[in-house]
């Protein structure tokens, strides 16, 4: 780990006193391999696609996620929620209130939940967290859905298309998700 450069930190809008550091650095990430899939463990390269009316809340519960119970005392993913652009962000909780998250197209950094300024990723809006096989079949089910839109031909060709597409890439995660 490296501590992050201030270029990276300006970009990021990481406030000035926020200890974060730089765990990897992925040049050849696609812009399409998003913070959530991070999180998710997910080996491909992209994460389903949000949907241009989707809010963020819509997009985390289509991919197996769903809101902790408020009183949970380990707080599993922080989802942020800036206030000036309404970016949104996500970041896994690895211990001793240190969590990890994919920014920008290439960095994978750590940090405390509270390290980003409000006008970029802002605020814990609130805590999430990927429970059981259930959640795992809904994320499986929205990447099989993603693919199939990326695929040419009837309903039923990208259906063919994008099963044979996912089991020649194999397992969807990388490791376990979180649970």
């Amino acid at each position: 780990m490296k501590p992050i450069s201030q270029r990276e930190r300006e970009i990021l809008r990481i406030k000035p006193d926020a200890e974060v550091y730089v765990t990897d650095e992925h040049p050849d990430s696609l812009p399409t391999y998003n913070c959530a899939g991070s999180i998710l463990g997910l080996r491909w390269k992209f994460t389903p696609e949000m949907g241009k009316d989707a809010t963020a809340s819509d997009y985390l519960l289509r991919l197996g996620l769903r809101p902790q119970d408020p009183a949970a005392l380990e707080k599993k993913i922080a989802v942020y929620r800036g206030k000036t652009l309404g970016l949104w962000h996500v970041a896994k909780h690895i211990g001793g209130g240190w969590y990890e998250s994919k920014c920008s197209e290439r960095l994978r950094i750590v940090h405390r939940a509270d390290c980003f300024l409000d006008d970029r990723y802002g605020a814990v809006e609130g805590f999430w967290e990927f429970d059981g096989e259930e959640a795992k079949r809904k994320l499986e089910q929205a990447l099989l859905e993603d693919l199939e839109s990326r695929c040419g031909g009837s309903a039923e060709e990208k259906r063919v298309k994008a099963q044979a597409w996912r089991r020649e890439i194999g397992q969807v995660f990388d490791a376990k998700p979180p649970a």
